[in-house]
């Protein structure tokens, strides 16, 4: 739907019920889980993993491996597509959107479900309970993108509904890309390389220009991007949120 007007378009035409979308990072396609079968009353229901261009044309097959129905997420390069397996009590699986390279990235003594990737990649975050009655309180729970240790976000308690956790849109910058330094990002340092221990080569106002040409960089607890401004000078400066306006086209 366009937020402005209101106007809405139909992307799917099937019997089948669908369920979470979720746009690609370059808001091209959209992935989304299609019911396949439902085996008797009381059974649970089994989803299929699928992929179609923005504009709902070439919808195609990702994966008929035995889906859940709660979110999905890309990874942030758009190569892989991370998701919850069907059942009671799901693990999260990772998968390349030509549909190969399924790999499971879970193996718990409770449920895990409605897994994210972190805006960097490096990272999963998704909810997970200590066992299998999924009536029991639920955890918010961190991984490495490839699996590896699994940790926990939030120590206490997070509730027994589906709470769906998410990550800050930071980095949004692109390579290659100029931006406009907003007032919230007034006064921002342009460093000589990315530490906040390094010297300052300028000290960027409202209304520079900046392009983009490397980054990120994760260190000292800020995201880190290379820049040129107008006048020539290349630096390091971190991004917060609403620092940077693309410039309009």
């Amino acid at each position: 739907m366009n937020i402005d007007n209101g106007e809405y378009q139909k992307l799917t035409f099937t019997s089948e019920a669908e369920s979470s979308p979720a746009w690609s990072p370059d808001g091209k396609q959209i992935a989304f889980v299609r019911l396949l079968v439902t085996e008797g009353s009381g059974a649970y229901v089994t989803w299929a993993l699928m992929v179609m261009n923005a504009n709902g044309s070439n919808v195609r097959l990702v994966t008929d491996f035995p889906v859940g129905p709660g979110r999905v997420s890309w990874s942030p390069d758009g190569q892989k597509i991370v998701f919850t397996s069907s059942g009671q009590c799901g693990e999260i699986y990772s998968v390349g959107i030509d549909g190969n390279n399924l790999m499971k990235l879970t193996d718990l003594p409770g449920c895990a479900r409605n897994p994210a990737w972190s805006p960097d990649g490096r990272y999963i975050v998704f909810e997970s309970s200590q066992n299998e009655n999924i009536t029991d309180l639920w955890r918010m729970n961190i991984m490495n993108a490839d699996g590896g240790v699994i940790k926990d976000v939030y120590g206490g308690p997070i509730g027994r509904a589906g709470f769906r956790p998410e990550w800050a849109p930071t980095p949004s910058l692109i390579i290659g890309e100029s931006y406009v330094i907003t007032d919230a990002g007034m006064n921002l340092n342009l460093r000589r390389e990315a530490s906040i221990t390094s010297s300052t080569l300028r000290t960027l106002k409202t209304g520079d220009v900046v392009t983009v040409l490397k980054g990120p960089i994760d260190t000292d607890d800020y995201y880190w991007w290379k820049l040129l401004t107008e006048d020539g000078t290349i630096g390091w400066a971190v991004e917060m949120f609403g620092w940077y306006q693309p410039v309009s086209p």
